[in-house]
């Protein structure tokens, strides 16, 4: 009898050890998109996810982000000089982008986060400003987006609820 629960005890240590390390292996934020793609399952993006990435990638304002990206690694002086725009190691800059969320900005134009492809470690905020004057946008701020800070799921968790996205390469801006 004494044996069974010594068994019985060493297989619920084991189960629990296996369990976490499968929980904390869901939170591990990969740094590539070829490390996160060989580790997590990821199929066909769904019918929602591409429908989504099409539309979201003919807006002017998300069109105007990828402009200045291009435009930033061309002449990054122009954009160092800036308080409000943070610039970033210039591979990030040079991957597609997936738009995770967008929103009404309060001051005007639209807020993005968004995660390079190639890089899918950070995610990152824009502030897009649109002028009512003219046809135009002008990008107000560009910084890292902290999630704690906003209330939201975690990189090592967006990553996995993104992974379609991130794994297609037909996807992203």
């Amino acid at each position: 009898m004494k044996k069974l629960y010594v068994l019985l005890f060493i297989s619920l240590i084991i189960i629990g050890k296996v369990k976490g390390e499968s929980d904390s292996d869901q939170l591990k934020v990969f740094t590539t998109k070829e490390e996160l793609c060989a580790a997590v399952q990821f199929t066909v993006p769904l019918q929602q996810e591409i429908d989504y990435n099409d539309e979201i990638n003919k807006e002017g304002y998300i069109v105007y982000l990828r402009e200045t990206f291009n435009e930033m690694l061309l002449n990054p002086e122009i954009y160092k000089s800036d308080g409000l725009i943070l610039f970033p190691d210039t591979s990030y800059l040079q991957s597609k982008f997936i738009v995770l969320s967008t929103d009404y900005a309060p001051g005007g134009g639209y807020s993005v986060v968004l995660l390079f492809k190639d890089k899918p470690d950070r995610f990152f905020y824009a502030w897009v400003y649109e002028f009512h004057s003219s046809i135009g946008y002008y990008l107000r701020s560009f910084k890292e987006y902290d999630t704690d800070e906003n209330n939201s799921p975690s990189v090592g968790k967006s990553q996995r609820i993104f992974i379609n996205q991130i794994c297609n390469d037909e996807m992203g801006l």
